[in-house]
């Protein structure tokens, strides 16, 4: 254990501990964890060589100790590790930035790789693997299989297209999926139940829109996402948002014209275009999204759907009433699942706002939260 160092630097530990608050914002948890990753970084950083070079200052020229070369490289694991690259960033700019996917095989418990880009030269560089979470989804995957084993169907209801699930569907088989917050339904074979897409003359406006007024845009199809225009804003977004593995760039900005679009991602300064565009469009609905951008972040969708109507089409194929239902979630496009089921679970990094529609709350995500609430869950019925 001699190469282990235990961070305990009193900002660390505040840090740490305003992340495990249950009334921490998922916007507060995003900072925290980039601001712990630079102070984690400034001691991991602390024994890199050093030379002495001459410069020249206002005043004359003298000897200095700099960095003896800049090969570095930091390697996040995907996904929950991007979140810490930024801080590290901020002490080394000119590292160079690799990407490893890793998940814990559930028989044999060993590391699974399914995805590995690495500098060229990473051999010759000193890497710094980063990554916050020690959990892999273990407790998740065990509570949906408990709930399996005592005749639950168990539906996975998420803001995400298919492709940005591919994590979890090697490990959890769903009987049913309500994706993209509602607008696309699946079965567990991923045939379609249900679809809410945004009409195509719709669709073509928007496009349009974004042109006419260099938003930033992005599409949600049913198992792809693809950026249109102003590129990097958005690639930055999703950097944030931890999808950047299932994303692509359409130049041509032509392939909604062969694909439905379920969902449109739109980052602009310019609130009050959107706002005329949505007035002018009652088919459509928006969500603001709670990132850190330099403007507004807009979810489009629909105005049809939410994830509860999704939920609705899966109860109706399995000839179940909202009777019948437990609904775990933590953001406010859970609400409408919350308010509805029979038992509304939040998870304990919600908003109160979010735990006021829920039956009662259970702890955070990290903390196991989806396994302690289905564990209370099946305690009560035995009882």
């Amino acid at each position: 254990m001699s190469n282990v160092y235990v961070f305990d630097h009193p900002l660390i530990q505040n840090k740490t501990a305003m992340i495990r608050k249950e009334d921490t914002s998922v916007k507060d948890f995003r900072e925290l964890v980039r601001e712990i990753s630079m102070l984690m970084g400034y001691e991991a950083t602390r024994k890199l060589p050093l030379e002495e070079v001459e410069i020249t200052t206002p005043i004359c020229d003298t000897k200095v100790n700099m960095l003896k070369g800049e090969d570095i490289a930091i390697v996040p694991i995907l996904r929950a590790g991007l979140g810490m690259v930024d801080g590290m960033l901020a002490l080394v700019p000119n590292a160079k930035v690799g990407h490893v996917g890793l998940y814990r095989d559930p028989e044999t418990h060993e590391p699974v790789e399914y995805y590995c880009k690495l500098p060229a030269d990473c051999s010759e560089r000193e890497v710094f693997v980063v990554d916050p979470m020690l959990a892999t989804g273990g407790s998740c995957s065990a509570a949906i299989q408990m709930l399996k084993d005592k005749g639950y169907k168990v539906c996975a209801a998420t803001g995400r297209p298919l492709n940005q699930m591919k994590l979890i569907l090697e490990r959890v088989q769903f009987d049913d999926y309500v994706l993209i917050n509602g607008s696309y339904i699946l079965d567990k074979d991923f045939n379609e139940i249900g679809a809410y897409p945004i009409e195509k003359e719709t669709v073509e406006e928007l496009v349009q829109l974004c042109k006419d007024h260099k938003f930033g845009l992005m599409f949600h199809f049913g198992d792809a996402t693809y950026i249109y225009n102003d590129f990097y804003p958005m690639y930055y977004f999703c950097k944030y948002c931890n999808v950047l593995d299932s994303l692509f760039y359409d130049q041509t900005e032509t392939f909604h014209k062969r694909h439905r679009v379920f969902n449109a991602v739109i980052m602009t300064k310019d609130k009050t275009s959107l706002d005329a565009f949505m007035k002018e469009h009652p088919n459509l609905r928006s969500d603001l999204i709670n990132v850190k951008t330099d403007g507004f972040c807009f979810d489009i969708f629909n105005a049809d759907n939410d994830k509860s109507k999704g939920i609705e089409l899966v109860l109706n194929k399995n000839n179940m009433t909202w009777k019948d239902t437990i609904c775990i979630g933590d953001s406010t496009n859970d609400i409408g699942m919350l308010e509805k089921a029979d038992i509304g679970v939040a998870m304990g990094s919600a908003t109160d706002y979010v735990k006021s529609f829920a039956n009662w709350s259970t702890t955070s995500t990290y903390e196991n939260g989806i396994f302690n609430a289905v564990a209370k869950i099946l305690k009560e019925e035995d009882n």
